[in-house]
């Protein structure tokens, strides 16, 4: 009975890990993403940090400013995602078991997987931008 039973779920257990694989792609992929977008965002205005922290930014401040711009790119990008999901989910529903594709809990926890590696990786260029020292900044060109 057990191979029979394997044997039918053979196919749903492969689609849902294909789904799952390429799911795990495109989160990496739009991890790398969010980092490349505000580490240019930071380099670009490298010289707006120097001067803001030159007149006595915090290192904190500095971060916050940073992290805040990552959060609102963030948010709009959940938005608009929860909204597709949620236009889209009848097409997910027969590879869900006992679950609605429309379920808050199933949607609190998507957006969460996606928000969470993207504020992570926002933390670094905000990072950067702490740590950038007046003088060298506006000394650099």
């Amino acid at each position: 009975m057990d191979d029979l039973l394997a044997e039918q779920l053979a196919p749903r257990r492969f689609t849902t890990g294909l789904v799952a694989l390429f799911g795990l792609l495109a989160l990496v992929l739009a991890t790398i993403g969010a980092y490349g977008v505000l580490s240019l965002s930071v380099s670009t205005r490298q010289r707006e940090m120097a001067v803001r922290s030159a007149l006595g930014a915090s290192a904190a401040h500095l971060r916050g400013l940073v992290l805040g711009e990552a959060a609102v790119l963030v948010g709009v990008a959940t938005a608009l995602g929860l909204t597709l999901a949620l236009a889209t989910a009848r097409f997910g529903q027969a590879l869900l078991f006992q679950v609605s594709s429309t379920s808050p809990a199933l949607l609190a926890s998507a957006a969460a997987v996606v928000v969470g590696p993207a504020l992570i990786a926002a933390y670094l260029p905000a990072a950067r931008a702490a740590r950038t020292q007046p003088i060298d900044a506006l000394r650099a060109e």
